[in-house]
């Protein structure tokens, strides 16, 4: 159907670890970009190795672009907290995009709640 949505993100640096403190806002700085139009847009944290129930799920987002020419979506309008009662591990950061033409795109990291 045509290219995946891309994603751009400067900040934080992900090839290092993040550590992110409870009570804090995890902060992304960043794109997603399409050739065609962005669709939705889904931001999850969750504990590691949970993916078979959401009992380990930290923050979800779900956002549905109602245009028809977004072509970018700015992360940095996105804000994370980090409960302050979180329990202290290893979490999964993952950010999908879908296009109007149904291509995904995926991205992917770790984080470390301290």
């Amino acid at each position: 159907n045509g290219k995946e949505p891309i994603f751009n993100i400067s900040a934080p640096d992900f090839s290092n670890e993040v550590q992110v403190s409870k009570g804090q806002n995890l902060s992304l700085v960043g794109t997603i970009s399409d050739d065609v139009d962005l669709d939705e847009i889904i931001i999850t944290i969750e504990e590691e190795h949970d993916h078979k129930n959401n009992s380990g799920l930290l923050f979800s987002y779900d956002e549905d672009l109602p245009g028809s020419s977004d072509s970018s979506f700015d992360l940095s309008t996105v804000t994370i907290p980090i409960p302050g009662d979180a329990e202290t591990g290893r979490y999964e950061l993952r950010i999908s995009a879908k296009d109007s033409d149904g291509n995904y795109g995926q991205f992917t990291a770790d984080i470390h709640i301290m």
